[in-house]
């Protein structure tokens, strides 16, 4: 394996519960239990989320999730790229060299995956994996999305979900998997040409004066493009927002109040630690080769991935409270884990309401 399991394949853990659950879905259909095999294909389709320990989101949010962070990390790179000044970077020979062959090497991990895992054949993947421009869902995922959807709800109606079905899902999915790590293969290797010739301080000096700039674009690209003309919105989108990151992240979130009888004087706080890290898989392997301490080189994601934290939580909490997110530690920087602390106090904060509504949801 080309790049480490834990960090970045994740995602096959996840296929392979949904062509567990399918497989189970069969078994109970030739046994004539018909409402047994709606249940599994219910969960396959719109997921489980019964154990917060062991959540499976189900197709359709791995579905959106993946194409959401397809979008984000190739926008982190655009940025990345934009606030370097670097504008032939992508056509540099080095540069070209490196992305080139990282994204065959992570293509690799994936055929050999498919291969060892059996969740689908190769072959069905293989003409979409020359590279980004064939690999990426891309602005015509909507359609794809929705089609699949609509013959997801199809299959549960009749209880028939073929394997053919199946296999177009997984395609799908693994096609978003691939543009993702390939936008993280690019701020990878950008980071480190960054710093081989410029230094590190340049990369600092770059990721400081772009993050905030970031920071919005991804909120906008994800609350007030992607999802509405997609329509996933009400209780669909809650859903993705909250799950999502389970179709390729191990994580734990835990909510705690403020003490009883002090709601109106003590926070409330939600703590978020996530055990494994796509951006650390990409960035570990790069680290290794360049030389380059992950610690310095990581700066290239978790910046980015903080103030994506920070506007977050600034669009969604609501006026009456006043919030701040910390990250804490990050595996991307060499930590064990990554850690988000976000505390929401009791006071009127409208001017930072009013300001995330504006920039996100009505920027031209």
């Amino acid at each position: 394996m080309n790049f480490p399991e834990k960090h970045s394949h994740k995602w096959a853990k996840t296929l392979a519960r949904a062509k567990a659950i399918w497989s189970e879905s069969r078994r109970l259909n030739a046994a004539c239990d018909a409402e047994g095999a709606k249940a599994r294909l219910r969960l396959l389709v719109d997921g489980d989320f019964s154990k917060e320990a062991d959540i499976f989101p189900g197709l359709k949010i791995c579905g959106a999730y993946w194409r959401a962070v397809e979008g984000e990390m190739n926008l982190r790179f655009e940025v990345l790229h934009e606030f370097s000044g670097w504008k032939d970077a992508e056509s540099d020979p080095e540069y070209r060299r490196l992305a080139d062959g990282y994204y065959a090497r992570f293509v690799s991990d994936v055929r050999e995956i498919l291969d060892r895992d059996k969740l689908f054949p190769w072959e069905a993947f293989a003409p979409y994996a020359a590279d980004f421009d064939t690999v990426k869902l891309g602005a015509g995922w909507i359609p794809n999305y929705q089609g699949l959807c609509a013959r997801a709800d199809a299959a549960l109606a009749s209880g028939d979900f073929g394997e053919a079905l199946l296999v177009d899902w997984f395609v799908y999915c693994v096609r978003g998997v691939t543009a993702y790590d390939y936008g993280l293969i690019r701020q990878g290797v950008l980071s480190r040409l960054l710093i081989e010739r410029q230094g590190f301080d340049r990369l600092k000096a770059v990721v400081d004066a772009s993050a905030d700039e970031f920071g919005w674009r991804v909120t906008r690209l994800f609350f007030a493009k992607m999802y509405p003309e997609a329509g996933i919105d009400g209780m669909a989108l809650r859903q993705l927002g909250r799950y999502g990151m389970f179709a390729d992240q191990d994580l734990l979130t835990t909510e705690r109040p403020a003490p009883a009888g002090k709601e109106d004087t003590e926070p409330s706080w939600r703590i978020t630690e996530f055990f494994n890290c796509e951006e650390r898989g990409i960035f570990e392997v790069i680290s290794a080769e360049s030389g380059i301490p992950l610690s310095k080189l990581g700066l290239g994601v978790c910046v980015y991935c903080h103030d994506h934290a920070k506007k977050t939580a600034g669009v969604f909490t609501p006026p009456d409270r006043t919030v701040h997110t910390s990250m804490v530690r990050a595996l991307g920087l060499g930590d064990e884990s990554c850690l988000f602390e976000t505390a929401m106090r009791p006071g009127e904060d409208m001017e930072r309401f009013m300001e995330h509504q504006e920039k996100v949801f009505y920027a031209e």
